[in-house]
């Protein structure tokens, strides 16, 4: 339902995915991937339309015709948007360049060194508390430029990003963490291939010129020409090789808003927020509780896996799980969502509204919505992470999801029975 409601604005909006995960055990205690893969289905021959369904046909991704067969959760790779924020807080605070109460940075709409990237109002005076509840890019580039792109990937790492969580389900992939030898070996490639092409082009052109020519003296200056047009690409490329090759200040600041080259799954992105929740464990994730004979009989018990202790100190997570909570309260930008819950369920939050990244979309109009969340604040047991593909702003989309789970999760409000009252009505 919260798909179809979105689709009304947004007609991409067909694919989402989400994670609940116990923060202290990494128990997965629920998961989802939009299409979804229905056993049913498999039973005897499928028919063309389901073969279409699950693995539609074309050389490129259609987010009309999405496909099913892929679980979205640990098999696809999203831009985190917003959600990346705590990492450059924390990348910013055990680089001790920023005080969370006193050090504020002044946003007048968009930061204020090129290429002027803009934020997502004007929001004036804020540290890092009203810099997270607002989702200031203006004071995260301030902060990502402070901590050095060194400092980000560290941290970012040092959570798991960019890693196989290795949850015991089959074709995990990994993200990405953009790296000063990342863009090197991307761009490297992009753009000999670009010069390749060019090159070509060129030579094909005076082929025919050439073979066209009906004098000594038109072949000489067609040679000359030549020359001239290969001296001229030639010099180009090599300012363009040596600029795209090489890690710009702009790369961090679009780091730290977590754009650029950042790509995650939804399992490694709950997996840093339960991180940040249980106080810088970074849990194994698995979906296998325990494993029984046929006649009840426990054969394997399956106990929690600390993958890691993070190296940030517990005063950064203190203060960044209360930035996170700030998201929720006042006019933070998922304030609405949380607003009826009681003071002894406060939940930390991050909205995200991330740029596609894919050819052909609107770079300005079309972004996937992504949300980040643990509860309750005080002492937190589940941490969520989700994605709407074009679902726009996290909190206007997969962050109504996060709503109902908590609300289930916790009692709140009961939505099993009132989507089986809905199904029978």
């Amino acid at each position: 339902s919260n798909l179809t409601r979105l689709q009304r604005q947004y007609p991409k909006a067909r694919v989402g995915s989400a994670v609940l995960m116990d923060v202290k055990t990494g128990e997965i205690l629920a998961m989802c991937s939009s299409p979804s893969l229905r056993p049913d289905d498999w039973k005897g021959n499928i028919s063309s339309k389901l073969a279409n369904y699950y693995f539609p046909q074309g050389s490129s991704y259609n987010p009309l015709e999405p496909g099913a067969a892929t679980n979205r959760a640990i098999q696809a790779n999203y831009p985190p948007g917003s959600t990346f924020k705590p990492i450059t807080g924390m990348a910013a605070l055990e680089a001790g360049v920023m005080d969370p109460l006193k050090d504020y940075v002044n946003c007048q709409g968009r930061y204020w060194i090129a290429p002027y990237i803009p934020c997502t109002g004007v929001h004036g005076n804020v540290n890092y508390y009203s810099g997270m509840a607002t989702s200031c890019n203006t004071y995260f580039q301030e902060m990502g430029r402070r901590a050095t792109q060194e400092n980000l990937v560290k941290v970012a790492k040092d959570f798991g990003l960019g890693e196989r969580t290795g949850i015991d389900l089959p074709y995990e992939i990994q993200g990405s963490v953009p790296t000063p030898e990342w863009k090197r070996q991307l761009n490297d490639l992009l753009i000999n291939r670009k010069y390749e092409a060019l090159r070509k082009q060129l030579e094909e052109k005076y082929n025919l010129l050439l073979a066209a020519a009906s004098s000594q003296d038109e072949i000489q200056e067609l040679n000359k020409k030549k020359q001239q047009e290969q001296t001229k690409l030639e010099a180009q490329y090599e300012i363009d090789y040596n600029f795209d090759t090489q890690w710009q200040a702009f790369d961090t600041f679009n780091m730290s808003i977590g754009q650029g080259g950042n790509q995650y799954t939804v399992i490694e992105l709950v997996d840093y927020i339960a991180a940040i929740a249980n106080g810088g464990s970074l849990m194994r994730p698995h979906i296998v509780k325990r494993i029984t004979s046929p006649d009840q009989e426990v054969l394997r018990e399956i106990k929690p896996e600390v993958i890691r202790t993070v190296s940030v100190s517990t005063r950064t997570l203190a203060e960044t799980r209360r930035a996170m909570v700030q998201v929720t309260q006042g006019s933070g930008t998922a304030a609405f969502l949380f607003s009826s819950f009681p003071d002894n369920i406060k939940v930390g939050a991050k909205t995200g509204t991330a740029q596609t990244n894919r050819v052909g979309d609107d770079a300005l109009h079309e972004f996937h919505g992504v949300f980040v969340a643990f509860a309750p604040a005080e002492n937190p047991a589940i941490a969520f992470a989700g994605v709407i593909e074009y679902g726009q702003h996290g909190s206007e989309s997969v962050g109504y999801v996060a709503k109902e789970v908590f609300e289930q999760y916790f009692g709140l409000q009961d939505h099993y029975t009132a989507a089986a009252q809905a199904r029978t009505d």
